[in-house]
């Protein structure tokens, strides 16, 4: 047995708060209680600890990855971040209006330039309103392609294509929701041609392209660690249910792991619920409610 060796890409977000953080008690409906003592209040202050103020923090200001965390470059030709915008070829991508329909969805990984082209190609005769061709460029995750509608130039819309010298996503459907506790395929890594910072960074990426990088979800911490049989990455993210009557919202924590087996790279994802807070923002401040 090999003891599981952990690497340096551990990063949580724990930093002064240049908000308050108030302790609330609250009823089982969520209402903010009266007549509180201050020893009660300080119990209340106690149970809020340094990580989950920060945690909130996040959610609440929209700060959705913690610092280090892998983003892409932005193509060299943007000067405006209003000015592009940038997708994946699914295959539904390629495929007629009418086609579409029932087809489990997935990026789609290319062997090389001319076959990703080919299909940006085909996914731009598709549109209502074709998008011409003014630029190629690749990365090692990805080939780009930059277009622009000709009657609105300025906009440039870029479509990628995964390689599949990295990872085939075929056999995955993103439209299907995760199911907490149970392994979900995200694709075939081909472990050969990465390392340990390279499955990191694709992870990362393919986070920033799902769901999940939206308002109200925050990644806080990080980690990848490798034994004999597997490498796993995981990532603790806070996602925020509003409640909209003014009392109480609810932020679950999860812990998502990726565990990638060796030798063969196939990719498994799991959700698996930690807890929840109970908080509500008030202006520049967010009230804790403690229940």
């Amino acid at each position: 047995m090999v003891t599981p060796v952990q690497y340096g890409f551990q990063r949580i977000i724990l930093r002064l708060l240049s908000i308050l953080i108030v302790p609330v008690l609250v009823s089982c409906g969520g209402a903010g209680g009266s007549g509180t003592t201050d020893s009660v209040n300080k119990a209340a202050l106690d149970k809020v600890s340094d990580a989950d103020r920060a945690l909130l923090h996040a959610v609440y200001f929209d700060q959705r990855t913690p610092s280090g965390f892998y983003h892409a470059p932005i193509p060299a030709a943007v000067t405006d971040a209003s000015s592009y915008t940038i997708h994946h070829i699914k295959n539904t991508s390629i495929l007629s209006v009418a086609d579409r329909v029932n087809q489990p969805q997935y990026e789609l990984s290319a062997v090389d330039l001319t076959e990703a082209l080919n299909w940006s190609e085909t996914a731009a005769s598709l549109l209502p309103v074709y998008r011409q061709l003014v630029d190629e460029d690749e990365t090692k995750f990805y080939y780009q392609f930059a277009r622009v509608d000709m009657n609105a130039p300025d906009i440039y819309y870029y479509d990628r294509v995964l390689k599949r010298s990295v990872i085939s996503r075929s056999g995955v459907d993103l439209s299907v929701p995760s199911v907490l506790n149970q392994p979900i395929y995200m694709g075939q890594v081909n472990l050969s041609a990465l390392s340990l910072v390279d499955i990191q960074q694709l992870i990362e990426y393919l986070w920033s392209f799902s769901k999940s990088n939206n308002f109200g979800h925050a990644v806080v911490s990080t980690f990848i660690t490798e034994d004999i049989n597997h490498i796993i990455y995981t990532m603790e993210e806070a996602r925020l249910t509003p409640d909209y009557s003014g009392q109480c919202d609810q932020v679950s924590v999860y812990r998502i792991s990726y565990s990638i087996e060796k030798p063969g790279g196939r990719m498994t994802r799991s959700t698996v619920l930690l807890r929840h807070l109970f908080a509500r923002r008030e202006a520049a401040q967010i009230v804790s409610c403690i229940k």
